[in-house]
């Protein structure tokens, strides 16, 4: 070979090893350029759908916070209406010279009474009747002394409650870090009923879960945007976070996710009042900037393997997601102390089942509540509480879970659905009576101690209906009726509506 050809032959070499490395430095380009565009749309998408499922979750958790404060103030509401059950209660005017002395005193003994088989279940700090000349029957408390330094009750809450629609009112002491809360109703003209409660009652029904502890903060605020209560306690009757308000403006159901905040504002339907929920985006994204790292560090050092990481990284970007999808939805479903379905879940479920049906099935509903139970948290701790709890949970699945459906409804409150198919309603009701009867049997075994040093007992109502006759709220209300006679009648026993 001479010279030439050996230049020829070598450049040739040169040529095609340069179009090799051309073809490999362009594949490996296409390849790199391919697997990280894919990278950053997963992780984009990903990023995206966890933010609009986290937002949902935590969205349908504040909903639960605001049933769980309506639900302790339509308590207060029905106590208070419950005031207008006689003429006697309501239309007594203390200013009135129409009666003699020994009269009015027996009004107002009756008057007493009343107000104290409404409150005696009841941790209020004020139950009274205040009449314009601010004489008042019932109880009230020093704080209300002090709110009203002039002396002037009345006056005081008239003007709270004149400007509203129904002469009826909510609203909070600005003394001692918003220490009550209060509700007012007038009775006639010359008379307000008002019933107060300590703001650490509503402390009790909010629900923080427990991987969000420390991150999310629930706040209840007013309509002057004043935080009455805050699992953050530094916020405690100050104006809420000019940012957060801002973002919420008002509005009376809002879910706003940015840079810094998801926050949620949902209204509570028994006054002005709302639940703002706030949480730091970086706290529930955190999982997922963990998931990007490894993405884009996976696809730079694996990029000729594109394809088979490809599944790789899918899995890996949505097993995170689904585990903390699968936590939140599990969380927002079920009552996180017994395991038993939440009020808002229960409802669901027993409102789409009571729609469906051959119209041949006798629907029961039960509501169970322990008489006496807030004994056991006064005398034995709230730990302890807890643990009755749970034990009449385990109770209520061992009995009824095969053949029922059952939730917790708040508190020491509990409720159970059967449907039975092609039974009529006296059969029904027999078997019923059975099945609750064994159920109370056990219920007196299991708490036989606790019955002892704390008179903790069992109360029920029961409701019977044909299907599709009553909708879920129908029902719902006539088995709350029976168990509020069961209460009534002494407690300890069993009602059908």
């Amino acid at each position: 070979m001479n010279n030439k050809t050996k230049k020829t032959t070598d450049k040739t070499k040169l040529q095609v090893m340069r179009l090799k490395w051309q073809i490999i430095i362009v594949f490996a380009g296409v390849m790199v350029a391919v697997t990280i565009l894919l990278a950053v749309i997963i992780a984009q998408r990903a990023g995206e759908t966890m933010q609009m499922k986290t937002a949902s979750l935590i969205s349908n958790n504040t909903s639960q916070q605001v049933m769980n404060v309506d639900n302790y103030l339509q308590k207060i509401k029905t106590a208070t209406s419950l005031f207008f059950s006689e003429e006697i209660y309501y239309t007594y005017d203390a200013t009135s010279d129409e009666l003699d002395e020994f009269e009015k005193i027996q009004r107002e003994n009756a008057i007493v009474n009343r107000i104290q088989d409404l409150g005696v279940l009841e941790n209020y700090e004020d139950f009274a009747v205040v009449y314009a000349n601010n004489h008042t029957v019932g109880w009230a408390s020093d704080s209300t002394y002090k709110i009203f330094a002039d002396g002037d009750i009345y006056e005081g809450l008239n003007e709270r409650i004149s400007k509203e629609a129904n002469d009826a009112g909510w609203f909070s002491d600005d003394l001692d870090e918003y220490r009550n809360l209060y509700y007012a109703k007038r009775l006639n003209k010359n008379a307000i009923l008002f019933v107060s409660f300590y703001r650490r009652e509503i402390e009790s029904v909010f629900e923080v879960p427990d991987d969000m502890q420390g991150n999310l903060t629930i706040r209840l605020v007013n309509e002057d945007s004043t935080v009455l209560y805050s699992t953050d306690k530094s916020e405690i009757g100050v104006t809420l976070n000019r940012e957060i308000s801002s973002l919420i403006d008002g509005s009376t159901d809002n879910v706003i996710l940015n840079s810094d905040y998801l926050i949620t504002s949902n209204r509570c339907s028994t006054n002005r009042w709302s639940v703002v929920c706030t949480i730091p985006t970086d706290v529930i994204m955190k999982e997922m900037y963990e998931v990007k790292t490894f993405i884009y560090f996976i696809s730079f050092i694996m990029f000729f393997l594109m394809l088979v990481f490809g599944i790789v990284i899918l899995s890996r970007v949505s097993d995170p997601m689904n585990k903390i999808i699968s936590s939140l939805t599990d969380k927002a479903e079920h009552d996180q102390l017994t395991g038993l379905l939440n009020k808002v879940s229960f409802e669901n479920i027993i409102s789409a089942l009571m729609q469906k049906g051959t119209g041949n099935e006798v629907d029961v509903f039960v509501m169970i509540d322990m008489d006496n139970f807030k004994t056991v948290n006064d005398t034995m701790g709230h730990e302890t509480g807890d643990k009755v709890l749970m034990r009449i949970s385990t109770l209520i699945k061992k009995h009824f879970d095969a053949e029922a459906i059952s939730g917790r409804l708040g508190g020491d409150e509990f409720a159970v659905f059967f449907r039975f198919t092609d039974d009529d309603r006296t059969g029904v009701r027999t078997t019923m009576q059975k099945k609750m009867q064994t159920f109370k049997e056990a219920f007196n075994e299991e708490f036989a101690d606790e019955a002892e040093s704390c008179s903790l007992s069992l109360s029920a109502g029961v409701a019977i209906t044909g299907q599709g006759e009553m909708g879920f709220e129908q029902i719902y209300k006539s088995a709350d009726t029976a168990l509020y006679k069961s209460k009534k009648s002494g407690k300890n026993r069993i009602t059908f509506y």
